[in-house]
C-alpha cells in the first residue's frame, strides 16, 4: 500500500471476517469481552433466523441508534416490503443472479437520472447501502417506481430479462397514443399510492414530437 512518505511498502491487511478470526485465536484474558460479544451477536443472529420479526425489530433499534428520525425509518422499512414484492415478481419472470443489479440500474434511471452506481457515486457513499442514505422523498420516489413497475408485471406477465427490462423503463414513463414517444415524469399535483402523498414534477401534456396526448404508464417521478 502507499505510506504517508508517498512510497509503495508492504502492509499486513485484513477483512472484517479475518479480524474476528484473530480475535478468536487470540489466548490472552484481554480479549475475552470480544469473544463474549462476537458469541452474543452470532447467538441473536440465530434467534433472528427462527423468527424473522426479531430481524425487522433489530432493525429499528439499529436504524434508531444511528440517529434516524421515526419516519424516516417508516419509510425504509416500507421500502423493503416494496422491494420484496417487486424482487418476487422478477423471479416469477425468470430474472437470474446479476439481472437483477441491471434491473435495478434501469429503475433507479428512470426516476433518478442515473444508475445506482452513479447515484452512490453522487453521494459519495463506498460500501454503504444507497437506500440507507436515501432522504424520505427519495425512498418514496424510488418506492413509487419499485410499485408501478409491479403492478405492469402483474398486469402484463414479462419472461425473460429483454421483457422485465421493458417493464421496468416504462415504470416512470408518460408516452405518447399517436407515435409512442415517450418521457419520464409524472404531471403536476399529487401522486397518491400506497407509500404516501408527495408533490409532483411537471411533463407535458402534449407530445413534444407530434402534439398528441400523453397517458401515463407507470408512477415514477424524475427528480433534479
Amino acid at each position: 500500500m502507499r505510506a504517508a512518505d508517498g512510497k509503495m511498502r508492504l502492509t499486513d491487511v485484513a477483512d472484517i471476517e479475518q479480524l474476528f478470526r484473530l480475535i478468536q485465536s487470540i489466548p490472552s484474558p484481554k480479549a475475552e469481552p470480544f469473544k463474549r460479544w462476537m458469541a452474543q451477536v452470532a447467538a441473536e443472529r440465530l434467534d433472528q433466523m427462527q423468527d424473522p420479526e426479531l430481524s425487522i425489530e433489530q432493525a429499528v433499534e439499529d436504524y434508531r441508534r444511528l440517529g434516524y428520525s421515526e419516519s424516516w425509518i417508516n419509510q425504509r422499512l416500507k421500502s423493503i416490503e416494496v422491494r420484496k414484492l417487486l424482487t418476487d415478481e422478477w423471479k416469477r419472470g425468470g430474472v437470474q443472479g446479476q439481472q437483477y443489479a441491471s434491473l435495478t440500474d434501469i429503475i433507479t434511471a428512470a426516476w433518478s437520472g442515473r444508475t445506482t452506481k452513479q447515484y452512490k457515486h453522487l453521494k459519495g457513499l463506498h460500501k454503504e447501502n444507497l437506500r440507507d442514505n436515501m432522504t424520505n422523498v427519495e425512498l418514496l420516489l424510488n418506492s413509487l417506481a419499485e410499485a408501478s413497475a409491479t403492478e405492469i408485471s402483474k398486469n402484463e406477465n414479462p419472461k425473460g430479462y429483454g421483457q422485465n427490462a421493458d417493464v421496468a423503463k416504462r415504470g416512470g414513463q408518460y408516452q405518447c397514443n399517436g407515435c409512442g414517444y415517450s418521457i419520464t415524469g409524472t404531471r403536476k399535483g399529487r401522486t397518491l399510492g400506497m407509500m404516501g402523498e408527495i408533490e409532483t414534477e411537471k411533463v407535458p401534456r402534449k407530445c413534444p414530437k407530434c402534439g398528441g396526448d400523453m397517458k401515463e404508464t407507470g408512477t415514477v417521478i424524475m427528480i433534479d
